[in-house]
């Protein structure tokens, strides 16, 4: 683009460089480990624990799978105690009653998982139970998590880690491209002097308003008050729904 620039404002490019991409390192570390966040309380001891494990690394978001043999309550109460399992809003809550064979799949409100969507996992468990396949089950619960927050479901999944990246990059990129057109501006946007070789001359600093009539005002006509302001409470925000659960027999 032929700019040479001062070496105070390189050094200040680099350093905003290399902060963006330290943040950037320390933020898709953050995503990375939150996403492999998986706790196990198999207190009914049915689980394959490592298989469930490696298939829950895979979920976006962290989750918690518990099983009871010991649960006294209804479905209701099943769905009640596994929300309040939750380690965070952002975080997924698989509860398993192995005696009243009661599922509950609950989600934070900071999770894009509608109640259908939390339904078909219920689903998945329910086909793949197969007479005691607890673990099999299990897996294909997270199996249609995962699809579904992916962004293979019906709704669009939660942030990725790539996402972010591209985020930041194109931030990045729009902040050089702001710094070199703000350095432009004060250099005259040339490497020389401007044509005619002096000082560019600026119109006058005084423009009459249009004349009306056989006056001049001393002010502006006052503008046109037209359309609609402050707009109308429609629509929804947020890209579909959160917080999503289901419940049910299997």
């Amino acid at each position: 683009m032929g700019i040479c620039l001062p070496a105070r404002i390189r050094r200040f490019i680099l350093s905003c460089l290399a902060l963006v991409t330290m943040f950037s390192l320390l933020l898709l570390t953050t995503l990375n480990v939150q996403a492999s966040t998986v706790t196990i309380k198999d207190q009914a001891g049915v689980l394959n624990a490592e298989r469930v494990q490696a298939e829950g690394a895979k979920l976006p978001v962290p989750v918690l799978i518990y099983t009871t043999k010991t649960f006294n309550g209804d479905q209701d109460a099943l769905n009640q105690y596994t929300r309040e399992q939750l380690p965070n809003q952002n975080a997924i809550a698989i509860g398993i009653d192995t005696v009243h064979r009661h599922l509950s799949i609950e989600s934070g409100t900071s999770v894009q998982l509608s109640d259908s969507q939390a339904s078909d996992a219920l689903s998945a468990f329910q086909n793949n139970f197969n007479g005691g396949d607890y673990t099999g089950a299990t897996v294909a619960a997270i199996d249609s998590l995962q699809n579904t927050l992916s962004g293979g479901g019906s709704s669009g999944g939660g942030i990725t880690p790539l996402g972010v990246a591209v985020a930041i990059l194109l931030c990045l990129a729009l902040v050089v491209f702001v710094v070199i057109v703000i350095i432009r501006r004060k250099t005259g946007g040339n490497d020389g002097p401007p044509r005619g070789g002096g000082k560019r001359t600026m119109g006058p600093l005084y423009t009459p308003y249009p004349y009306y009539g056989a006056n001049h005002p001393t002010s502006a006509p006052p503008p046109t008050q037209s359309g609609n302001y402050g707009g109308g409470a429609g629509g929804s925000f947020g890209g579909g729904s959160s917080g999503g659960g289901a419940g049910g027999n299997f």
